[in-house]
């Protein structure tokens, strides 16, 4: 599916979050983004249990909900809550990895859980998890691709054969999503049917970052500075390298 030219001491090392891959202390730039529009889009959902009574976002009110600490869900939590009239100070932080939000969510230690696919999907399937909120509802997200400085600035060419690579097997899959997602549930053991589920509304295409996506994320990057996620403040054009476009 993929045959990208590595370097001998090359490997490839996977993450069970934005959170983890945050945590992992990497320094470097960001090189490119899935540019994600509403529909079809990065699927993150409020996700409560099918008999809470919870039914509308104004009951969320006083409760306890989880998501993984300076994640998207983070951040689309404090925009929901605002879209609704709530404040963040309304509701009850539980910061938790998905698995660990997963347990709680299913032993009823919270009340809500703001997560994506493939944690959403196993959700809804396997714990018959209610949708409160749909995040195309609330607005875009993103995810982007990130590489260290000095290989960036060193092998540009094989940054952009890495990012070509990605992108046919992304379409290789578009086009074999059994196949695909079979691979998946014998590399993660989440099963098949949960990553077929929601690979239904989320297959973006990559592209380089532009002059408005880098003003969205120096947004982002205020209110985790605001919030004392980050400690000091960044500028995020200075962490953007746009390929050839530049």
């Amino acid at each position: 599916m993929m045959s990208l030219l590595l370097a001998p001491k090359s490997r490839w090392r996977r993450f069970n979050g934005s959170g983890l891959s945050r945590d992992s202390h990497f320094t470097g730039a960001m090189i490119s983004g899935k540019r994600f529009d509403a529909a079809p889009g990065l699927t993150w959902e409020f996700v409560v249990p099918a008999d809470s009574p919870i039914k509308a976002p104004a009951d969320l009110k006083g409760k306890k909900v989880a998501f993984t600490k300076a994640s998207s869900a983070h951040l689309l939590t404090i925009r929901a809550l605002e879209k609704f009239g709530l404040q963040y100070s309304d509701i009850q932080p539980a910061l938790l990895s998905p698995p660990d939000a997963r347990a709680a969510f299913e032993g009823g230690s919270v009340d809500a859980w703001v997560v994506w696919n493939p944690f959403l999907e196993a959700a809804k399937q396997e714990l018959k998890a209610r949708v409160l909120i749909d995040g195309a509802d609330v607005g875009p997200t993103k995810s982007y691709i990130i590489a260290s400085r000095s290989f960036v600035e060193k092998q540009p060419d094989h940054v952009l054969a890495i990012i070509d690579e990605l992108q046919k097997a992304q379409d290789w899959s578009a086009t074999h999503l059994d196949e695909y997602s079979a691979l998946l549930e014998k590399e993660t053991q989440v099963p098949a049917s949960v990553w077929k589920g929601g690979f239904d509304r989320e297959l973006p295409k990559l592209l380089f970052l532009d002059e408005q996506t880098a003003d969205a994320q120096q947004k982002v990057a205020d209110i985790f500075y605001d919030l004392k996620l980050i400690p000091d403040k960044i500028n995020v054009k200075e962490a953007i390298w746009y390929g050839d476009k530049k």
